[in-house]
């Protein structure tokens, strides 16, 4: 059996269920919040900072 994620199964319990306060529940746990700390890099500022070939970490790497 294959693990779906964490974020994949919220989001289809909340788009599957038809309690309001399920939805309610499932809701505090999604988002589109930018993170006020890495600004979304999700990397901690140490290693946003190193550089390959003069870029960042952050920009070397793929986007999901």
């Amino acid at each position: 059996m294959t693990w779906e994620g964490v974020i994949p199964r919220l989001s289809r319990r909340f788009k599957d269920t038809g309690s309001e306060r399920a939805k309610a529940w499932y809701a505090q746990w999604i988002g589109d919040a930018t993170c006020s700390s890495c600004g979304g890099s999700r990397l901690r500022k140490e290693s946003a900072s190193v550089r390959v070939g003069g870029r960042t970490l952050v920009e070397v790497s793929p986007r999901r």
